[in-house]
């Protein structure tokens, strides 16, 4: 096996880990008024490259509940949320209540995200 695939492997695997939906982060959600809901597939190339943005988005913005999913583990709230998306990477900020929620489907870098957060708050 060649060693630039084992190496991309690994760092691809310590990527996910970052972004693993938890029942700490969904209890979590209560307390933040605001919400990022990272809905992406293993499979996807454009999701993989948007990891990392998500990853430096939630440690730079802990203010925010991150929330990522498989686009297949959805549950029924979820794809309210996201509008049924049928499309992989989404992201859906919105409040708690739900009444005010922005939605972007596409790779995405941190820049892009702080763009759409700077927008959500407006």
């Amino acid at each position: 096996m060649n060693k630039n695939y084992i190496v991309l492997i690994v760092i691809l695997s310590i990527s996910f880990l970052g972004c693993i939906e938890s029942k700490e982060q969904l209890q979590t959600s209560e307390n933040n008024d605001v919400n990022l809901l990272f809905i992406y597939s293993p499979e996807c190339i454009h999701c993989v490259r948007t990891i990392p943005a998500v990853d430096s988005f939630r440690e730079k913005h802990n203010e925010v509940n991150v929330i990522c999913i498989k686009y297949n583990d959805l549950t029924e709230e979820q794809r309210t949320i996201s509008d049924n998306t049928q499309y992989v990477p989404t992201m859906v900020f919105y409040n708690n209540n739900i009444s005010k929620k922005l939605i972007k489907s596409g790779e995405m870098s941190l820049i892009d995200l702080e763009g759409m957060y700077d927008s959500f708050k407006l």
